[in-house]
Formats: structure tokens, C-alpha cells, sequence
């Protein structure tokens, strides 16, 4: 059972660090686009 919690939460960390990724990408899209467009 335990080895279970330990997969689904090193699963979640892999998603967390994926959104994070994501996230900062986006961000980094919309500065640039709004840096382009003045």
C-alpha cells in the first residue's frame, strides 16, 4: 500500500514540475509578444 502512495505522489511531483514548466513558458511567450507588439 505504501508503495502505492509513494508512486501516485512522485507522479503528482512529476506533474507539478510540468505545470511550473509550462507556466513560465507562457509567461515568457506573452513578454515577449507584448515587447514585440510596442
Amino acid at each position: 500500500m505504501a508503495f502505492i502512495m509513494l508512486g501516485y505522489f512522485r507522479i503528482a511531483r512529476i506533474e507539478v514540475n510540468a505545470l511550473k514548466v509550462i507556466f513560465v513558458l507562457k509567461i515568457k511567450m506573452v513578454v515577449h509578444h507584448n515587447l514585440l507588439s510596442i
